[in-house]
């Protein structure tokens, strides 16, 4: 029993070593077979990480030489000057757009260090934001110029970072930028270039939009020096080679549906790429004015107008018949019964932007305003060609400044603050406020620069809350503002002339009516250059030499007042004024080469040469 009871106890132990013992050659096949797949999977290891990693060694080398060297450009948005000031970085959208698309900020410089008990206010957005065609009559300026006449023992600085032709992804970074530079406020217009700017989605190429992942990788890459020299050397080869030219046929390929997968994603980003800035500019503790996008609705037809996906041949020939039946008593001024065939119409297709365009056309005219404006509305949401911000952009917009609140972001909804001025003069918003689709008349942008002035004033902590009520009803007026930014009768004129000239460019082709309303713009504006007297000439005249008693060394008055006597052939004058803004502005090179005719035009007084101005395209 005592030995059994020994060998019980043991016999795991001892079955176990004789277990080893059987299976010794087995054992050892295993741990070889163990240590080749484990040197298997070194190897390929290795070999994974020479494939990855060689390149990546190799181009780490060409960046670091590149970098020692200084080769390309600055990506940053400012660039120092005289090392005390900040200016806009000429090259700073290279890095987002292709060689040869000049995208640039309207010239400013300030200092690097704020200057003590100034308030430093950032306008940030595109064209409408910058004040296109004219950024010293916009309404950043407007702005400026109500904060000091209401707040004359405070210092304001409203600098205007805004730029022609960018969306969201590009005023991440310049956000960013502002951010570390003193900012108490921002005001942000943006929106109106997100379907048909920087990765616009295309119905007929891959769309890059639908990869948000891609597009952050992307903008890794373009921060690099390497990035700089592939570029260069593309721009080299393809020189030569023609680009695709933007006309009539190519804004009709280029048309997509509201409900378009890479439209609806456009959206998406964009209200991602908002909050990324607004997150950057309130970092620092400044606070941030969001504002909603107004737009032409009642006198900018859609750009392109797309039938509803799966449209039967019956249906199409069913819906023009009903819109030519329309359209027949549309022109004979019986409105109320176009509507019967318009709508009878819009219940086989009723996403037709042209088509809503139409019966708010009817309703306008008949004068049910509320009906027009959302058929209006409808009309702008559906528009194949985006060109103005639509209804999700401003939604995305206001759900952006709920959310940011917390962290210091107000709301500023311009969009209704432009529809409730219209309809209070039974108006829908359009040419009164508008030059085109977006860009603003000086109306719409004194109106603007009211709404965000009260917004400022109530979020700032400029003054006691009890007189903010005062300083809001004793705003200068329209006329004020005008008079004071020497805005006079001559640049009116001369505005609407570079507006003419735009409008009548492919993209406006395909609006209704677009030959009747050019040939309409083209007589108003004939018929107010006839109706311009000397008079006229000399209270513009005596217009900016008031507005430079109040403002002497507003470079921009200057500026402009150049121009002016550049027209009236009195170049020394001009000479002068332009030698001003040099001294206050020498980053503007338009300024020095428009100094240099007037020069050459002094010295041959007997030739008359061609204002350079009259073709840049802006003033």
């Amino acid at each position: 029993m005592p030995k059994n009871r020994t060998n019980n106890r043991r016999h795991p132990i001892v079955r176990g070593e004789e277990g080893v013992s059987k299976n010794k050659p087995f054992v050892k096949k295993t741990l070889l077979k163990l240590t080749k797949r484990t040197s298997r999977k070194n190897t390929i290891l290795l070999k994974f990480l020479l494939i990855i990693g060689t390149p990546a060694v190799f181009l780490l080398l060409i960046e670091i030489i590149l970098r020692l060297f200084n080769y390309g450009y600055s990506i940053e948005f400012f660039s120092r000057y005289d090392d005390n000031y900040l200016v806009p970085n000429t090259n700073f959208a290279r890095r987002f757009f292709p060689a040869g698309t000049v995208k640039t900020a309207w010239p400013f410089k300030i200092p690097i260090e704020k200057p003590p008990g100034t308030i430093r206010i950032f306008v940030l957005g595109d064209s409408a934001a910058q004040g296109t065609p004219a950024p010293a009559f916009g309404f950043a300026r407007i702005l400026e110029l109500m904060l000091e006449r209401q707040f004359p023992s405070n210092k304001f600085e409203v600098i205007n970072a805004a730029m022609r032709g960018i969306n969201s992804y590009v005023v991440i970074p310049i956000a960013e930028e502002c951010a570390k530079y003193g900012a108490d406020g921002f005001v942000i217009y943006l929106g109106n270039n997100e379907t048909v700017g920087l990765y616009a989605p295309d119905p007929n190429k891959f769309n890059i939009v639908k990869y948000p992942v891609l597009i952050e990788l992307k903008h890794l890459a373009n921060q690099t020096k390497i990035y700089q020299l592939i570029g260069d050397i593309i721009s080299k080869i393809s020189h030569s080679s023609k680009h695709q030219t933007q006309d009539f046929e190519y804004f009709q390929k280029h048309k997509i549906a509201f409900n378009d997968k890479a439209r609806i994603a456009t959206i998406k980003n964009f209200e991602a790429n908002l909050y990324k800035i607004c997150k950057a500019a309130t970092k620092n503790g400044a606070k941030v004015f969001l504002s909603t996008i107004a737009v032409n609705l009642q006198d900018s037809p859609p750009f392109g107008s797309l039938h509803k996906k799966g449209i039967t041949e019956n249906e199409l020939k069913e819906f023009n018949n009903f819109v030519s039946e329309g359209d027949l008593k549309f022109t004979s001024g019986d409105y109320s019964a176009a509507i019967i065939p318009y709508e009878n119409a819009y219940k086989i297709d009723n996403k037709y932007a042209e088509l809503n365009y139409k019966i708010a056309e009817c309703y306008k005219a008949i004068g049910k305003i509320d009906i027009a404006l959302k058929y209006y509305q409808l009309a702008c949401d559906y528009d194949a060609l985006p060109f103005r911000s639509e209804s999700q952009i401003n939604n995305a917009i206001r759900k952006i400044a709920e959310v940011m609140k917390p962290r210091g972001v107000f709301l500023i909804d311009t969009e209704q603050t432009f529809i409730k001025d219209a309809l209070s003069k039974n108006e829908i918003p359009g040419n009164r406020y508008f030059h085109e689709y977006v860009h603003f008349k000086f109306s719409g942008d004194y109106l603007l620069a009211k709404t965000s002035f009260c917004d400022l004033v109530k979020n700032l902590d400029l003054i006691n809350p009890g007189s903010i009520e005062k300083s809001i009803s004793t705003l200068p007026s329209e006329q004020d503002c005008a008079l004071r930014l020497a805005y006079t009768l001559w640049d009116e004129i001369d505005i609407e002339a570079a507006i003419l000239r735009f409008i009548s460019t492919p993209l406006f082709q395909g609006q209704l009516n677009h030959s009747q309303r050019q040939a309409e713009a083209e007589r108003n504006l004939e018929q107010k250059l006839k109706s311009l007297t000397k008079k006229d000439m000399e209270k513009a005249l005596a217009t900016y030499e008031f507005a430079l008693s109040e403002r002497p060394n507003d470079w921009q008055i200057h500026f402009n007042y150049a121009n002016l006597l550049d027209v009236i052939k009195n170049q020394e004058g001009s000479i002068k004024h332009y030698e001003f803004v040099l001294k206050e502005m020498p980053i503007f090179t338009q300024c020095k080469a428009l100094l240099e005719n007037e020069k050459a035009i002094l010295s041959q007084r007997n030739i008359i040469m061609p204002s350079d101005r009259a073709n840049s395209g802006i003033r």
